[in-house]
């Protein structure tokens, strides 16, 4: 029946249109907290803090040094080491100092490179929650990329008055860093206005829900109504 059908063509399309609702990052528990310094001399200082406990150090040190040689620069004065006061819960902590993350004069951020880094690790050390804080960095206009969204990536800024910093949180949906793309800043974007190429929400509209609801509602009656027809007469 062709009503049969158009049932089966809206519950289709309800589940793309579920699918493609990007994810709201704030909304996710960080795996990785990433700090991020402007030297005055103008070397980039990072402090990377892994959530998952017992992450392994030497992992976390391939990654420090893969971040760096990504940014073709070296992870000058690398430590990795566990802290955290109780000794069955070890949180790994690397510290270094490296170049090309944030360009004042460019107007850009290469969080790009900090997330590709980290992505790829197989389980269970995969990570795909991030919060990357640039201490001490203000917006500028038409500059700061305040949120973007893809197939592999969510990411949204916050911004900080006190202490001045800006807060980006990032989720990815792969665990293929070529595929992970960042842009430096909102123009490389290519985004008309400086929010996101799909504005993040929080949830799903309600509309949707209600569409999802009639959906179900009469697939329910279809699937009651062959069962019916397949039921013997007597």
């Amino acid at each position: 029946m062709r009503w049969q059908a158009t049932v089966l063509l809206a519950l289709s399309l309800i589940s793309c249109r579920l699918a493609a609702q990007p994810v709201d990052p704030r909304a996710v528990k960080p795996q990785v907290v990433i700090n991020v310094r402007k030297h005055p001399v103008g070397a980039d200082m990072l402090e990377i803090t892994l959530a998952e406990k017992d992450y392994p150090l030497g992992l976390l040190s391939k990654q420090a040094e893969a971040l760096a040689a990504m940014l073709h620069s070296d992870a000058r004065g690398l430590s990795v080491s566990y802290f955290g006061y109780d000794p069955k819960f070890k949180f790994a902590k690397a510290t270094f100092a490296t170049d090309g993350i944030i360009n004042r004069e460019a107007g850009t951020v290469n969080l790009e490179a900090i997330v590709k880094a980290m992505t790829g690790t197989p389980p269970p050390y995969t990570t795909n929650s991030f919060i990357i804080t640039l201490e001490n960095e203000v917006p500028v206009d038409q500059q700061t990329l305040r949120t973007y969204s893809s197939d592999a990536v969510d990411v949204v800024a916050d911004i900080v008055e006190s202490p001045k910093a800006i807060e980006y949180r990032i989720v990815t949906h792969t665990d293929e860093p070529d595929k992970v793309f960042i842009p430096a800043n909102f123009k490389l974007s290519g985004q008309a206005v400086p929010s996101g190429k799909r504005p993040v929400q929080k949830s799903v509209p309600v509309l949707v829900w209600v569409l999802v609801g009639v959906a179900t509602a009469s697939l329910a009656v279809l699937v009651f109504i062959f069962l019916r027809s397949k039921t013997p007469r007597r």
